[in-house]
């Protein structure tokens, strides 16, 4: 398998940087939580952040990475360096964009 991926580390901002978040849990979740942050020698705060932290940057990491067979990363290396010759369907829409950029200048392209 190859994987590509984004790496971003998103490091402890200095206190005057900091935010709150504000919202209720369950009581058998956050009891939860305080007998790991506990276990880990942590207070409840820091333990919800830096979970809440790992947690995004899992979702993020795998919206963010795509997996594939080493059959597809080499049919995908292949069609990068060798692509095919634009067909006619992409030339008109090769055409309809330069059209739409000419006559909206204005947007950001």
């Amino acid at each position: 398998m190859s994987t590509v991926t984004k790496k971003n580390s998103t490091p402890r901002r200095p206190r005057a940087e900091r935010d709150r978040l504000h919202f209720r849990i369950d009581a058998r979740i956050k009891q939860r939580a305080e007998e790991a942050a506990r276990i880990l020698g942590q207070d409840l705060s820091t333990f919800a952040e830096i979970a809440l932290d790992e947690k995004a940057q899992a979702v993020v990491a795998r919206e963010e990475t795509l997996v594939l067979s080493e059959r597809a990363f080499a049919r995908f290396v292949e069609a990068i360096e060798n692509p095919a010759p634009p067909n006619q369907q992409l030339r008109d829409a090769a055409a309809s964009f330069k059209a739409t950029r000419r006559q909206q200048p204005e947007l950001n392209w």
